[in-house]
């Protein structure tokens, strides 16, 4: 990898301290990114994104992702650009994928890397119950994570790098003291939540971090994304994760079956029989607070 005698530093820097940068791995749908623009709006003006860059596999995503930033964006903020596809690119040839994004960054610059590396084999509704954990072929891709920031830090040492890590909640802990060993930091920073707590879904995930931890407010409840007329049946049980298998490249699309249970299924609050339509009759919406 290159040393600090070739980072690449701007060559007129300019104080960082508010200036922050973003690069996200494994980016999906490139929700990352709206995390961060969130967050940032939430604390204030006092904090700049200057530069959004990611990395996605599936070209499709990537190219969706590309497109939605386009506009999504707004006036004056910077666009979310892809810098490779596979996650290894950014440390071959010497880390020339990462120079561009180093260019970019004003000296002192906060730099969070946010990744949620894949979790296939580490999730209990996983393969072998998630003990097969990071050797597997593709969990065993968490570890580019601490990798990389080790290689951005020499190559600009005058930047705040900081990694924002996310898999899966049902982990055993060994793994999970394994990635807090990784990172480098203590067990009070792996935090448990659930997705149900502000959402119409469930998705139970471990969030962990090289920042320092503070304690922040949930985001606020999100209605039900569903139209009028639709509802649970099951009004005591949360709606499954809406996730999609990955598939390899260029493979088809996987559908997972374990949305499709009737007990997860939506249902009219209509029905037509005979005789007209007819309203089903529904124990009451509880309140989610």
């Amino acid at each position: 990898m290159g040393t600090r005698s070739d980072s690449p530093v701007p060559r007129n820097p300019t104080p960082g301290d508010r200036h922050v940068g973003m690069l996200s791995l494994f980016d999906g749908m490139g929700t990352a990114r709206l995390s961060i623009d969130l967050a940032l709006e939430r604390i204030g003006a006092s904090q700049t994104l200057v530069g959004s860059w990611f990395v996605e596999l599936e070209a499709r995503l990537a190219q969706a992702v590309t497109r939605a930033w386009s506009t999504w964006g707004g006036p004056g903020a910077p666009p979310n650009v892809q810098l490779c596809g596979d996650v290894w690119d950014l440390l071959r040839n010497d880390g020339i994928a990462l120079r561009p994004m180093l260019a970019q960054l004003p000296h002192g610059a906060l730099l969070l890397v946010v990744a949620g590396s894949p979790c296939q084999q580490l999730t209990a509704l996983g393969l072998r119950g998630g003990r097969i954990g990071l050797c597997g072929r593709t969990s065993s891709l968490f570890y580019v994570i601490p990798t990389l920031c080790a290689v951005l830090q020499d190559l600009r040492p005058d930047l705040k790098v900081h990694a924002v890590v996310e898999n899966a909640g049902t982990m055993q802990d060994c793994y999970k003291n394994g990635i807090l060993a990784a990172l480098n930091v203590p067990a009070a920073a792996a935090v448990n939540c659930n997705a149900w707590n502000w959402t119409a879904f469930g998705r139970g995930r471990l969030l962990m971090s090289t920042l320092p931890y503070r304690e922040v407010a949930a985001p606020p409840r999100r209605p039900p994304p569903w139209e009028q007329g639709w509802r649970r049946r099951h009004h005591e049980d949360c709606m499954p994760p809406m996730a999609q298998a990955r598939s390899e490249p260029d493979e088809p699309v996987r559908a997972t079956t374990y949305q499709y249970a009737p007990r997860h299924l939506l249902y009219a609050d209509e029905v037509v029989l005979p005789g007209g339509p007819r309203t089903l009759q529904r124990r009451p919406e509880p309140d989610p607070t």
